[in-house]
C-alpha cells in the first residue's frame, strides 16, 4: 500500500509541532529531514526511525520490528504509537533517532589521508 495523502500531511504536520521537519517523496514513500540529517521513513502508512545500537533497544523493548524494504533497511524501526501523544516524548525520540543517523553517516565516511 502507498503513502496516503492523508496520512502524509498529518504526519509532517505533527512532527512539525516538534522539530523544523521537512520530508522528500521518494519510492512511494517518503524521508522526513531536520537539516540534512534524514532521520525517518514514512511507508504504507507506517513511521519508521533511523536506529542503531543506542536507541534500537528502546524500539525493541515495544516489540518493534525493522523495516525490511531494502538493503540497510534493518536500521529503521517503527515507531510506537504511543510516542505521537507527547511533543516531550516524539521531540526526545526525534532527536535519537537524528544522533543515531549522523553516528551512522559518521561512521561510513572514509578518514582523509593526512
Amino acid at each position: 500500500m502507498p503513502l496516503s495523502p492523508q496520512f502524509y500531511e498529518q504526519t509532517l504536520a505533527r512532527f512539525q509541532q516538534v522539530r523544523p521537519v521537512t520530508a522528500k517523496k521518494m519510492f512511494g514513500g517518503a524521508s522526513l529531514y531536520v537539516g540534512e540529517v534524514a532521520f525517518a521513513i514514512l511507508d504504507d502508512d507506517l513511521i519508521f526511525f533511523k536506529t542503531d545500537d543506542a536507541n534500537r533497544p528502546d524500539f525493541e523493548a515495544h516489540g518493534m520490528g525493522p523495516w525490511h524494504v531494502m538493503p540497510n533497511s534493518e536500521k529503521y524501526r517503527e515507531l510506537p504509537a504511543h510516542v505521537l501523544e507527547s511533543d516531550d516524548v516524539l521531540a526526545e525520540w526525534v532527536d535519537r533517532a537524528c544522533e543515531a543517523s549522523a553516528r551512522i553517516s559518521a561512521a561510513k565516511k572514509p578518514k582523509r589521508k593526512s
